[in-house]
């Protein structure tokens, strides 16, 4: 049996595929629906800590034995319950640890916006009502922690923040349409006498991991309104794929800054710290199937599917993501895209070379380019203009596939890069075998800084080099090429 027991347990966490234990299954929580009754001006939820299954993928697949929150009487869900208000509203919660051995510690239960809120704390078998004003309306977060915070200094590392729920406030009267998604994480590690190190983990949007996250569906035209919770412990860049999205507020487990108008950045990538939310706007603004995920790649790799995984689902035996990624489908319709002109084209090269420290990759612009070192990393800088039409093929003289994503470009779904996923029109973007070229239609609707990299094996292809930087210049505008020596202009 493989070791490395989660606090509380003599056992590892891990769960093989297989049939159903004595203990509930966690089901996934999408976050629709507010926990408790409100009667009277006042909110009651009940909410009880016990230990569970967490399938993270398939209720046949692997998963983790971990504490979960439910509301009393109800099935165990990741993330925890949400609890939803309006300001003005009076919340009484009350938490029973039915855990055996365990105490646990409570944050974010409390008025908002606040100061050095001292946890409070749940012993085994014990129970703990607190009441407070709602406060402010944003968008917060509370959790619970099982037994003691772990010790970096005596080497432990574990994660327990699928102990974790989203916490709204609305203003009076409620908010516009939202979703909300959270992202949890639970880490514990192998024994290194049984494994080669590393952790059993389960790194989770609304309660499942990519491929089995909801897919979201829209239509073409629809504007969303998004609330974002970062509920771990680590930070997460969160890219969306083919559209710009508007940072309505970001906050934390005690309060939320919400922008004014000139203050709103408009992004693809926002970074969120540990612990932190973030109220997004965007509009789905031409159809196809996009991603909106985080852009660590350790985070999205499929090196952290729990072992079991590929044989329990052979399916998705080869997916090349996992964990924190959620799809949009967008329905046909029409596409906000404009060009003018003749399409331009462009020739990319990946190319692969070995070092002292096994293989690297590169870009070129030069088919008879050798790189040779690092100093060829990143790729040549591609400069256009607004509203150019280009075809950007890449020639693939690596030794294994990838494809290239265009970070930041609004542009057809079909060649957005994501092999398998990205679509439109009815193509999808490949796999690009080695020997093989692909070319995508690149549309450039604003000017600005941008890259291109691969989207394929993120761990080896990206860190190894496999990106590059991308300008697009205002219609009009010259760019100095002598201000760098490796750059192209489009041909």
């Amino acid at each position: 049996m493989i070791a490395g027991p989660a606090h509380g347990q003599t056992t590892s966490p891990y769960l093989p595929p297989g049939p159903a234990s004595e203990l509930p299954l966690v089901a996934p929580n999408d976050n629709t629906v507010a926990a408790g009754t409100l009667r009277g001006g006042v909110r009651e939820v009940a909410l009880e800590v016990v230990r569970a299954d967490w399938r993270v993928e398939t209720r046949a697949g692997p998963g983790l034995r971990v504490a979960a929150v439910a509301e009393a009487g109800g099935a165990p869900v990741i993330p925890a319950p949400l609890i939803r208000v309006e300001t003005g509203t009076r919340v009484r919660v009350h938490v029973r640890n039915r855990l055996d051995h365990d105490p646990l510690t409570v944050f974010g239960l409390h008025t908002r916006p606040a100061e050095n809120v001292e946890p409070f704390v749940v012993e085994p078998g014990g129970a703990h009502t607190v009441e407070f004003d709602a406060g402010a309306p944003g968008t917060y977060l509370y959790w619970f922690r099982e037994g003691p915070a772990p010790d970096p200094q005596k080497g432990e590392f574990f994660e327990r923040e699928q102990l974790a729920g989203a916490f709204v406030v609305d203003p009076a009267g409620g908010s516009p349409p939202d979703r909300i998604f959270v992202m949890n994480i639970f880490s514990d590690p192998i024994d290194d006498t049984t494994a080669e190190g590393g952790s059993f983990q389960g790194l989770a949007i609304n309660g499942k991991s990519w491929p089995f996250t909801e897919r979201v569906a829209l239509e073409v035209g629809e504007e969303l309104r998004w609330r974002v919770v970062n509920a771990s412990n680590r930070e997460h860049p969160m890219h969306l794929h083919g559209f710009f999205y508007s940072v309505l507020s970001r906050g934390t487990v005690t309060g939320d800054t919400v922008y004014d108008d000139a203050d709103r950045r408009l992004v693809v990538t926002e970074s969120m710290r540990p612990r932190t939310t973030m109220l997004m706007e965007w509009t789905a603004t031409r159809p196809g199937r996009w991603l909106f995920h985080c852009h660590l790649s350790f985070h999205v790799a499929p090196q952290i599917r729990l072992p079991g995984a590929e044989e329990s689902d052979p399916e998705h035996a080869h997916v090349h993501m996992a964990g924190l990624v959620v799809g949009i489908e967008v329905a046909p319709g029409p596409t906000d895209l404009v060009s003018r002109g003749a399409p331009v084209d462009v020739d990319l090269y990946a190319n692969e070379y070995g070092d002292t420290n096994g293989y690297r990759y590169g870009f070129s612009v030069d088919p008879d380019f050798t790189a040779d070192s690092l100093s060829d990393v990143p790729g040549p800088l591609l400069v256009f203009h607004q509203f150019q039409s280009v075809n950007a093929t890449v020639h693939n003289r690596m030794s294994v596939p990838t494809g290239i994503h265009w970070h930041g470009l609004e542009l057809d779904g079909w060649a957005d890069g994501v092999p398998g996923w990205s679509s439109s029109e009815g193509r999808v973007s490949p796999l690009i075998a080695p020997g093989d070229s692909f070319t995508y239609r690149l549309s450039l609707l604003r000017p600005g800084t941008f890259i291109y990299h691969s989207h394929l094996d993120d761990v080896h292809q990206l860190s190894g080099g496999l990106y590059g930087p991308l300008i697009v210049l205002p219609e009009g505008e010259a760019f100095d090429s002598t201000s760098t020596a490796k750059s192209t202009k489009a041909r």
